[in-house]
């Protein structure tokens, strides 16, 4: 029992846990790949990854391009006006 989702109230009624965060950005940017490979997907927009539910109960509201930068396997590009795609290097 990972603990992540609680009983709330009512019977078969459930509520998660406040989504865990890292600390150390890097691990963000290894999830963000190992996620795009989970996915056997070669790319993924940036807010598919932030809101993908295989990732719950970890928050990866903090996951940027800067932070996907730092990842050697990762790259980001930018199409269109605002969004961004992050593309698993070869």
């Amino acid at each position: 029992d990972w603990g992540v989702i609680t009983e709330a109230g009512k019977k078969g009624q459930y509520a998660g846990i406040k989504p865990l965060q890292f600390a150390n950005k890097g691990q963000l940017a290894w999830l963000a790949e190992a996620l795009i490979i989970s996915r056997n997907k070669t790319q993924m927009t940036l807010p598919e990854l932030i809101g993908h539910p295989t990732c719950f109960p970890v928050a990866l509201d903090q996951l940027s391009a800067p932070v996907l930068r730092s990842n050697p396997h990762l790259k980001v590009v930018r199409q269109g006006l605002n969004e961004e795609h992050v593309l698993l290097e070869t």
